[in-house]
């Protein structure tokens, strides 16, 4: 493939920005290296997807977004269930680090195959435990941690039905940092979405801001951009190099208070 220019919009474990690091980190901006860095951050929490329900328990609403806060205030662990547009109803426990203390079982899986989290490593997913022994130990656990701490959820569910429930992997988000931000020195490389800054699920907001860095690249092609007239070469470039040096300092705000909203348990949430 021969392009004058390159759009990474490939995800968190980005191909374009692994296969252009190197060359990304060596570029030389008004004379002086590039600071560029970058490094794929675990937040310390994670969930565990417990079995679908097939219908809404009829006292639960609806219409919004069940917490429930365990039975022990200072447990680093809570809930949240919502219905699902087919009718079923989805229930997610949130795990914080403290948790294993207690309950190893509840060590999620590793995030590759070598335990590399930075930008370059090898993006081969370890598969999650499928022994029997570790689905009757995960299984034997939630049965007592439902009944002990979240005696709502426990109705639900019998000892078989959760040898079925996943413990979900940590979250994972980007932190890349730099004078150029999300492009090359040269704006002939750039990068948006996931690629550029994803971020920890917890506040949400990863796909806005995928979107609205879509917006934020396309807004600052030249104004006199049309079908008929596409910019030059020399357009794109500035274009690009200024939507990567502009772009971070209204995202990354976004992407440290996800990430600290992951780490500690913090109060939990009130029951709902």
């Amino acid at each position: 493939i021969c392009a004058s220019h390159i759009v990474g919009a490939d995800g968190i474990r980005s191909a374009v920005r692994a296969a252009f690091s190197e060359d990304w980190c060596s570029t030389f901006r008004d004379g002086e290296p590039s600071d560029y860095e970058c490094s794929i951050e675990q937040v310390g929490s994670w969930g565990v997807a417990l079995p679908t329900l097939a219908s809404s328990p009829t006292t639960w609403r609806t219409d919004a977004m069940h917490a429930f806060k365990a039975t022990t205030p200072e447990l680093p662990v809570y809930g949240i269930g919502m219905a699902l547009p087919n009718g079923m109803y989805s229930v997610h426990l949130v795990i914080f680090e403290a948790a294993l203390v207690d309950r190893p079982w509840l060590e999620p899986p590793a995030l590759t195959k070598n335990g590399d989290t930075s930008a370059l490593a090898d993006a081969v997913w370890v598969e999650a435990p499928t022994s029997a022994s570790a689905s009757e130990r995960v299984s034997a656990g939630l049965t007592d941690l439902l009944a002990t701490e979240f005696p709502a959820l426990a109705e639900h569910w019998s000892k078989d039905a959760l040898a079925n429930a996943v413990v979900q992997r940590r979250p994972s988000w980007v932190d890349l940092t730099g004078a150029d931000g999300y492009a090359a020195a040269d704006g002939r490389l750039v990068l948006i979405g996931d690629a550029a800054h994803a971020m920890s699920p917890s506040q949400g907001e990863g796909a806005n801001c995928a979107l609205e860095s879509a917006v934020a690249l396309l807004a600052s092609l030249p104004p006199s951009t049309t079908d008929e007239r596409p910019p030059s070469i020399d357009e794109l470039s500035t274009a690009f190099a200024d939507y990567g040096r502009t772009r971070p300092a209204e995202v990354r705000p976004v992407q440290l208070a996800s990430a600290a909203a992951s780490q500690g348990a913090g109060p939990a949430p009130s029951k709902k």
